[in-house]
């Protein structure tokens, strides 16, 4: 079995290339780390979501609720992590999402200014390109999570569009900061 490069892993040679891209060093670099740690861990947000208000009647989801109410939290974390697959309707795992994320991440790292803030959504659409890369293992399986709201499948000609589109997208607001 091949193993695959962990997430935290990533995100640290992303953020040292990122510091790269931006010289000379200044301490504000730290306010896109930040932010670039912080838009990684959206998608617990959207886990939580999941859990406490889309499908709290899910298995997985009444465990973790039966975890924090006697606040094993870490457990909980644990138990996410390890179950990630079976919450496959995230709001943040959609076509939708790629579309909104696109819009937003433009705008922010184009006119506000603002590391954080462009850390935010460079963050979001690193977890999302790691997402997709895991994902291109089992087309089928990254058909589902990205077409879910929109009640289509895409084929694969059209699935290598949308990827290729969001990772140039994604590439060339990284190599804007």
């Amino acid at each position: 079995m091949k193993k695959t490069l962990p997430l935290w892993l990533v995100a640290l040679a992303y953020l040292g290339i990122l510091t790269l891209l931006r010289l000379p060093w200044q301490w504000q670099v730290i306010w896109l780390w930040a932010g670039t740690l912080l838009g990684i861990g959206l998608e617990g947000i959207d886990r939580l979501v999941y859990v406490y208000l889309v499908h709290p009647e899910d298995q997985l989801s009444i465990e973790v609720k039966r975890l924090a109410a006697v606040k094993h939290y870490r457990e909980a974390v644990r138990l996410l992590v390890k179950r990630a697959a079976e919450q496959e309707r995230l709001v943040s795992r959609s076509i939708l999402f790629l579309f909104g994320w696109t819009a937003a991440a433009i705008y922010v790292v184009t006119s506000t200014g603002s590391l954080f803030a462009s850390g935010v959504v460079l963050g979001a659409g690193l977890h999302l390109a790691y997402d997709m890369a895991l994902g291109w293992k089992d087309k089928e399986k990254l058909k589902s999570w990205l077409c879910w709201q929109i009640k289509r499948s895409l084929t694969d000609r059209e699935l290598a569009v949308v990827v290729g589109l969001f990772l140039m997208v994604f590439g060339l607001l990284t190599l804007m900061m």
